[in-house]
């Protein structure tokens, strides 16, 4: 997933595993992030992060460390249109977790969801649009807190 912010592009990119033999799902091994030169691989993406900004984001956005079960909610915009028409209608809001720690959980989750949506014969890509279109509003709520 390449993502804009300001002249540069941050590039995320998941690495998984699977065993070998009929009817295996993929798991979410490790996560890289690279930005410019700086590349970090790391077990999460909270953690890719953290290292390649040499802070913890936890206490930018002020959340709590505590566990959480990813929502699995994908009910985001997946219409692909995000030129806007000017039409004047006000976007729907978006329904973000609350803490860093939420949002690293959820796109955990929606990880795992991918690579099932990838693993259907044939392959869902209805579905693994919307855990993508989900996955990017995530990113975009941590860039936006960020800065």
């Amino acid at each position: 997933m390449l993502v804009p912010i300001g002249n540069s592009v941050l590039y995320v990119r998941p690495l998984y595993v699977q065993a070998e033999g009929d009817n295996t799902v993929p798991e979410l091994e490790r996560v890289i992030v690279a930005v410019g030169e700086d590349v970090v691989m790391a077990d999460s993406l909270q953690e890719a992060l953290e290292v390649l900004t040499d802070t913890d984001l936890a206490s930018i956005f002020g959340g709590s460390t505590g566990a959480s079960t990813p929502s699995g909610d994908n009910t985001g915009d997946s219409t692909g249109d995000s030129t806007g028409d000017g039409a004047g209608a006000d976007p729907e809001p978006i329904d973000l977790p609350d803490s860093v720690a939420d949002i690293v959980a959820e796109l955990g989750g929606l990880q795992v969801d991918a690579a099932k949506a990838l693993a259907e014969d044939p392959p869902d890509w209805i579905e693994w649009g919307q855990i993508q279109a989900r996955a990017q509003q995530l990113l975009d709520a941590l860039i936006d807190a960020s800065s």
